[in-house]
């Protein structure tokens, strides 16, 4: 594999995790999730554990659009989404899956019952859709038993109304798990917490010709 294509494979773990940070903050603070189809694409990447490719674990790239947009707007910014104080809670947030992820590796055990627990799942999901309710519910239990019992746990921020209700609270869940799942993506495409500052130009090149082509395709 050249240079070229592990940008591409971290560009896109990357849009990934930002992904679910995105839609973590949205669900927190609006108590809803509004990008459906993104919503999808984050829970279906953690089902997909036999993936060839890291395009595979998330059906493509046009599964990652507001991901790959997140990821020019953090490294380059545009008028059209200037930073804010949610920029920068999103930001927490990714950096804090790559300490989950860290973490993770040292307990094998735990990484072992993660494995089972998704395939159980993954086997209930042939039955109804990934992002049935008690499919989120169960992937949002496998975390709150294993991440969520390690030293470090992520604090999300947001309206406690939402936080509250049972749905959001295993949305959130279930999309911190597959943060965790691209953070380990990234992690195994030799990317981590320097990725974003040592490749900077790599990955905003690589990200900016990616969504382009998905305007390309859909015109």
């Amino acid at each position: 594999m050249n240079n070229a294509d592990v940008i591409r494979d971290q560009v896109l773990a990357i849009a990934g995790l930002l992904q679910t940070t995105f839609l973590v903050q949205q669900i927190a603070r609006q108590g809803t999730v509004v990008e459906t189809a993104a919503f999808r694409t984050s829970i279906e990447s953690i089902f997909t554990i036999d993936a060839d490719t890291v395009e595979e674990v998330y059906a493509g790239v046009a599964g990652l659009a507001l991901g790959l947009r997140l990821l020019c707007h953090h490294l380059f910014g545009t008028s059209e989404m200037p930073t804010t104080m949610l920029d920068r809670e999103r930001i927490r947030y990714f950096f804090s899956l790559l300490r989950l992820e860290r973490q993770l590796r040292q307990h094998p055990g735990m990484l072992t019952r993660i494995g089972a627990g998704i395939e159980l799942t993954r086997n209930q999901a042939r039955h109804l859709t990934v992002t049935h309710p008690d499919i989120v519910a169960n992937l949002a239990t496998l975390y709150a038993e294993t991440i969520s019992t390690l030293d470090f746990r992520i604090m999300v921020s947001g309206d406690q109304a939402h936080l509250m209700r049972a749905e959001n609270a295993n949305n959130v869940r279930a999309l911190l798990l597959a943060g965790v799942r691209s953070a380990v993506l990234l992690y195994q495409r030799g990317g981590g917490r320097w990725t974003l500052l040592l490749h900077r130009r790599a990955l905003l090149e690589t990200a900016a010709r990616l969504l382009e082509s998905l305007s390309g395709s859909s015109s």
